[in-house]
């Protein structure tokens, strides 16, 4: 990356990409934000930068300035010909216990975009556990499940919500698919 940088300094791209090998390899947040931010002001107009400076923002608990950038990339969405739904799924998981009726928009939002996302699925789901709509929750849950058949996350959380409301039946089968998914691929 250092020599796409020296070669053509004016490509945002290089930094972009290190800052997301900073921030998912090595979890270095700080220095993440950093190339995020070379990148966003070589690239004023991308929204997809603009949300992975925000989701390093609120990884460190800086949720105003993550906020600031989802706000913004959710603007910049109109630059993009493809659908890009994390910021709305970043504003649900700000939002989420501190305005729910909001939180639930930008959710329902994020899994319009992109409902072959699995986690906007997971977003979605959590949301409406908390807010005690178990069926929508479930149905959620089984979206996030076809979404992504490698997960195992979904089906830990359906053997929970199952076993929560009584289905012992149908949440033990979400435990041992939760069990053999994680053993197959440990997510």
């Amino acid at each position: 990356m250092q020599k796409g940088i020296e070669t053509t300094p004016d490509d945002p791209w290089p930094y972009y990409y290190l800052g997301l090998y900073e921030a998912t390899v090595a979890q270095n947040f700080g220095a993440a934000i950093d190339h995020f931010g070379r990148a966003i002001n070589l690239r004023l107009d991308d929204a997809k930068i603009r949300y992975h400076r925000g989701w390093c923002h609120e990884m460190l608990d800086q949720h105003d300035l993550a906020r600031e950038d989802y706000e913004e990339a959710l603007r910049k969405l109109a630059h993009l010909s493809a659908p890009f739904s994390l910021p709305y799924q970043g504003m649900a998981r700000l939002l989420n216990g501190v305005d729910n009726a909001e939180a639930l928009r930008y959710a329902e939002l994020a899994v319009k975009e992109e409902p072959g996302l699995a986690t906007n699925h997971l977003v979605l789901a959590k949301l409406y556990e908390g807010l005690e709509k178990f069926t929508e929750a479930t149905d959620q849950l089984q979206a996030a499940a076809q979404a992504d058949p490698t997960l195992a996350s979904p089906h830990y959380q359906l053997y929970r919500l199952l076993s929560r409301q009584g289905k012992a039946s149908a949440a033990s089968h979400e435990l041992a698919e939760f069990q053999k998914l994680k053993t197959l691929y440990g997510s």
